[in-house]
């Protein structure tokens, strides 16, 4: 049953990939659009911790990697979930849910992957923000890696679930 929801996900990635790449330009510039928002925001860290060693107790190395797990689980929930939950409540309004109810696949992973709009334009964020939490990040500590992947991922799934 598994290897049936696998290849379905891995339609529904194609076919949102198909959609976000027909206008490449704006997919490109929306996810450029991204990364100056992850430098404006890191620039304007550097510029409040040049006038502070640190603030309420916050050093500046926390406070960017503060920022940057908040970015990540934000981008989590633009990638797989922000754009399917406003399609959702089109599919409600529009009475169209009926059609997925007989679909012989679980509802919530249909309307959770199927429509074509994955938020892939944020990708590149969401890459960056990886990037400069593994070269920010205090600690090398396999442990404190997978504690906070764990955290993490149950708190995306938390999000996800209510």
């Amino acid at each position: 049953m598994g290897n049936k929801y696998l290849r379905s996900y891995a339609r529904f990635v194609k076919n949102s990939l198909a959609v976000d790449m027909e206008y490449r330009v704006g997919f490109l510039f929306k996810n450029l659009t991204g990364l100056v928002w992850v430098i404006g925001a890191l620039f304007l860290i550097d510029v409040i911790f040049n006038q502070s060693s640190s603030v309420a107790g916050w050093t500046k190395q926390q406070v960017i990697c503060l920022y940057l797990t908040f970015s990540i689980s934000v981008d989590v929930f633009y990638i797989f979930v922000r754009d399917n939950l406003r399609k959702f409540l089109d599919l409600i309004r529009d009475g169209q849910l009926d059609a997925y109810l007989l679909k012989p696949i679980n509802l919530r992973f249909m309307v959770s992957f199927m429509i074509n709009q994955m938020g892939y334009y944020v990708f590149f964020r969401f890459l960056a923000a990886v990037v400069l939490l593994i070269i920010y990040a205090p600690s090398t500590n396999f442990l404190n890696w997978a504690q906070y992947l764990f955290f993490v991922t149950t708190g995306s799934l938390g999000v996800y679930s209510v």
